[in-house]
């Protein structure tokens, strides 16, 4: 049978109404688009206004020579006694506010890459005339952002710092973070190649926090494994949790390739001893010692040698 096809009479009520005309209906959507894009110039200045007072800040300090200078000690779990092998440096600005800020978080973000220089100069000099100072065995880490590290100087100048104090290059560690690294792809591992050829120690910090990522540890020639601080506290309340799992796993792997492994954020007795069970080989947190001075640095250093 054929079939025949209805046809509805053009009524007023069947009609599109005026609000759902198709044409119509994109003005709202563009409306919200053009809105979309002023927001998002307007977030893009105040990042830039906020990027140039950073990096004024940090030009200004460059200048005075005004940064804060502290280190927190890393301690030996391998050893029976509590000597400090090793420490973070950290640098701050004075802030009427909050006290002291710490500095790395200021050069997140800063695309001036002579400011950048400037400051992979002074940071390594200080680390450098520390070690200059202390013990042989002595080291020291010091982050360093992923853009400093992208800029491929970092070996060289770390290198023409060392040579002149007689200081070999395996006593300074360089600390990137995870996220940072695996946001810089090939660029940065490139440069983490370059810097373990020249000798100097390269440690993944920030290690649990967000990624884990244990290929790393077989893909890049690293020295050092840290721990993220959010780990540490698995330790005890969660032993057998994926956290504890993770850090089992990641400890394996670092020995076969002979990576170091620390922890950061220890604030037990109870944790500290967890954390040499598991087989990690330093740690460092408030249990272990805060953020010290320089000069106090140094004297805990000869009590200790």
């Amino acid at each position: 049978m054929e079939q025949r096809r209805l046809s509805l009479p053009q009524s007023p009520d069947l009609q599109p109404s005026s609000g759902l005309m198709p044409v119509q209906s994109r003005r709202p959507v563009a409306g919200r688009t053009e809105s979309e894009r002023r927001e998002r110039a307007s977030l893009r200045r105040l990042e830039a206004g906020e990027q140039r007072k950073r990096a004024a800040r940090l030009a200004e300090a460059l200048r005075n020579d005004s940064f804060v200078l502290r280190y927190l000690p890393r301690l030996d779990l391998a050893s029976p006694g509590d000597g400090f092998v090793s420490a973070e440096l950290w640098l701050g600005l004075p802030n009427r506010r909050r006290g002291l800020m710490p500095v790395a978080p200021l050069l997140r973000g800063i695309d001036r890459a002579p400011l950048r220089h400037e400051m992979l100069c002074h940071t390594l000099r200080i680390a450098a005339e520390e070690l200059a100072c202390g013990p042989p065995r002595w080291q020291i880490s010091v982050p360093m952002s992923g853009h400093a590290l992208a800029d491929g100087l970092i070996g060289e100048v770390a290198l023409q710092t060392l040579d002149p104090l007689g200081i070999e290059p395996h006593r300074i560690d360089i600390l990137i973070d995870e996220a940072e690294l695996v946001i810089g792809g090939d660029l940065l591992q490139q440069q983490i190649a370059s810097l373990r050829e020249a000798g100097i120690g390269v440690t993944l910090e920030g290690f649990g926090n967000a990624f884990g990522g244990l290929a790393l540890l077989s893909r890049l020639p690293f020295t050092g494994l840290k721990l993220d601080r959010r780990l540490a506290h698995a330790l005890v309340n969660d032993p057998a949790g994926p956290d504890v799992v993770l850090i089992r796993a990641a400890i394996d792997i670092a020995r076969r390739y002979d990576v170091l492994v620390s922890i950061d954020g220890i604030e037990t007795e109870t944790e500290l001893q967890k954390a040499r069970e598991l087989g990690i080989g330093q740690a460092q947190g408030p249990w272990v010692g805060p953020a010290l001075p320089a000069d106090v640095m140094r004297a805990r250093l000869r009590l200790n040698g």
